[in-house]
């Protein structure tokens, strides 16, 4: 009876334990995202837990999706199976067909999961169809157009001009900029300086000012 009692405490005691870290888990993870987004385009720090948990999220629904397909198909396969007794050949037939479907159900769902977009999915599908028949896809480009207009260093009236150094630094429509004397050295050394940033985004023009040390994601 004791030895029952001991087992069944330590039981309750674990899933207790199981029960809290699941709990704290899913309390990060909230957390987590919820920073990520809110500042994911103010500091690195914000930008980089969004980007992460976003591709995490994105993995796990593409592994969701893919083991769904992957059972569909077979369920399809298995359907059409009307005599046990397969041969070898026929067999092997139906596991060319399900390996071909699944590849083609993955290229046809996956890139929307992964890209947020219809595009690479229709460029796909129009692999199969006639010229007479594609697709325009350009309506499905999430194109974005990023420059640097102006962007200067410094403080009050000593200031350094450093667009060109901030324009070649721009990398996937995205600038990851610290504002600091490595720009372009110290035009007004013992103060804090800032850079100003002005550039134009898809036709809207914006400013970021960053203190010196900080970092940010631009644009924002």
């Amino acid at each position: 009876m004791l030895t029952t009692s001991i087992n069944i405490n330590m039981d309750t005691i674990k899933n207790c334990i199981s029960y809290i870290a699941d709990i704290i888990t899913i309390v990060v993870a909230i957390y987590g995202i919820g920073l990520g987004l809110s500042k994911k385009t103010k500091t690195l720090t914000g930008f980089k837990i969004n980007y992460y948990v976003s591709r995490i999220f994105k993995t796990g629904i593409i592994i969701f999706v893919s083991s769904i397909i992957f059972q569909f198909t077979k369920d399809i396969i298995l359907s059409m199976i009307r005599d046990n007794s397969m041969s070898l050949i026929g067999e092997l037939t139906n596991s060319i067909f399900i390996i071909t479907l699944d590849i083609f159900l993955f290229w046809l769902i996956v890139p929307i999961i992964w890209t947020s977009s219809f595009m690479y999915t229709i460029e796909f599908i129009n692999l199969f169809l006639p010229n007479s028949y594609k697709i325009n896809t350009q309506k499905f480009k999430n194109e974005i157009i990023f420059r640097i207009d102006k962007a200067i260093y410094g403080r009050d009236n000593k200031v350094i001009d450093v667009t060109d150094k901030l324009q070649r630094m721009i990398n996937n429509n995205l600038l990851e900029i610290t504002a600091s004397n490595a720009l372009a050295g110290d035009p007004f050394p013992d103060t804090i300086k800032d850079l100003i940033i002005d550039y134009t985004v898809n036709g809207v023009t914006k400013r970021e000012i960053i203190k010196e040390h900080d970092t940010k994601i631009i644009p924002n």
